[in-house]
């Protein structure tokens, strides 16, 4: 028997992610990694599956799964299927230990939380913009 669907790869949760459904669907997995919602070894739904749950091409799977492979999050196994890497979860920790220097760094630098939060905010955005505009 087939796994469900995960949520954070449903309609509904795609709908958060501007851009087409490439952009989308690579923006679910990125976070659903960062937030430790897909870990090492986790197997993603099989593209033809997710291809006709989201009422999307079976391609735009297929790129978005390739897209996550060439930035070493997910590893593709043939007919075993996708896999979340064990090297994202090393991404995922160096991230996290950037981060924790960084709050430091603010922090001895008398920025405050809600300078930090909004620059981090707005970082995001641009790089969302920028996903977004590379995938038209």
């Amino acid at each position: 028997m087939e796994s469900p669907i995960p949520t954070w790869l449903s309609k509904a949760s795609l709908q958060e992610y501007p851009g087409p459904p490439v952009v989308q669907i690579t923006g679910a997995v990125v976070d659903a990694i960062n937030r430790a919602d897909a870990e090492a070894g986790d197997q993603l739904p099989p593209v033809r599956k997710l291809a006709l749950h989201l009422g999307v091409a079976v391609n735009t799977v297929a790129k978005a799964y390739k897209r996550l492979e060439e930035w070493n999050l997910v590893e593709g196994r043939g007919r075993a299927g996708t896999v979340v890497s064990t090297d994202s979860v090393k991404v995922r920790y160096d991230v996290q230990q950037m981060v924790a220097s960084l709050v430091k760094l603010a922090r001895r630098s008398g920025v405050s939380a809600e300078d930090l939060h909004a620059m981090l905010d707005a970082a995001i955005g641009r790089q969302k913009d920028a996903a977004s505009s590379a995938a038209n």
